[in-house]
């Protein structure tokens, strides 16, 4: 019992210290814990080069990419224990990555997750046993991809995943097999975007997507007919992160989406 309230302590000192820490104008790195249980690594390297090589070794132990992002110079790469196969995709325009990904869809891959950063585009598959029903689209302007996402979503589809890069919005979409609700949150600045998340949460909904690009900070919102604890909260720099993670890990949560940005 005395280590319970202990672990209580400490997560509740993260939650009022590090969700209101950092001013707007202040550097962040936003990360969305879940209740539930997970063994978790985080690493970070300058070079793509490394985290590719990096992520092998992981995968030989054992892990798979749970998420990753570049940020302040640094690619950052979460891992979680489970066997589940993976490929990894790296290419330098968005045209060269779309082939790559036609070409993996037809061999049953899922494509999981996206990232641009420095140049580069990186996407995550997983060995699917399902048939692969995803689709990718790509717009100039948020106005352009809140319509696109709208359509999709009449179709029976919902997003994935969403990230910027090359100055177009790329949006990941997949053939819904459960009934979800999910809704695009957008707003100029973190401080507004965290109200409008806790708004959210108080309606039912967990956070699966955070991004920011243009300055604006872009959240992905769903409900379905259970809703999971979750945290939203803000580290300063890559220490304070890996100390969050560990941190909450004592609690029950593991870090399910990662974001950067002011």
């Amino acid at each position: 019992m005395r280590v319970f309230v202990i672990v209580v302590l400490i997560v509740a000192s993260l939650c009022a210290k590090d969700i209101d820490r950092y001013a707007d104008s202040h550097y962040k790195y936003i990360a969305t814990l879940t209740k539930a249980k997970a063994q978790q690594k985080l690493l970070a390297h300058m070079g793509l080069g490394t985290i590719r090589k990096e992520t092998e070794v992981m995968w030989r132990k054992g892990y798979r990419i749970k998420e990753i992002l570049y940020g302040n110079g640094k690619w950052l790469a979460l891992y979680s224990a489970g066997a589940r196969s993976q490929s990894m995709s790296i290419a330098e325009r968005f045209g060269d990555l779309d082939d790559a990904i036609v070409a993996m869809w037809k061999r049953g891959w899922r494509l999981e997750n996206l990232e641009h950063g420095l140049a580069r585009w990186v996407a995550i598959f997983s060995k699917s046993e399902d048939k692969i029903d995803q689709a990718i689209e790509r717009r100039k302007s948020y106005a352009a991809i809140t319509s696109l996402i709208v359509r999709y979503w009449n179709k029976g589809y919902k997003v994935v995943d969403i990230e910027y890069g090359e100055g177009r919005y790329t949006v990941l979409f997949e053939r819904k097999k459960k009934e979800l609700r999910q809704s695009l949150l957008y707003r100029k600045s973190w401080s507004k975007m965290r109200r409008a998340i806790a708004r959210y949460r108080a309606k039912g909904y967990k956070v699966d997507n955070v991004l920011f690009a243009l300055g604006k900070w872009i959240t992905l919102v769903s409900k379905t007919t259970t809703q999971p604890k979750q945290k939203v909260v803000t580290a300063g720099d890559i220490a304070t992160l890996r100390h969050i993670m560990e941190t909450y890990a004592t609690a029950g949560y593991r870090i399910d989406d990662l974001a950067q940005g002011w």
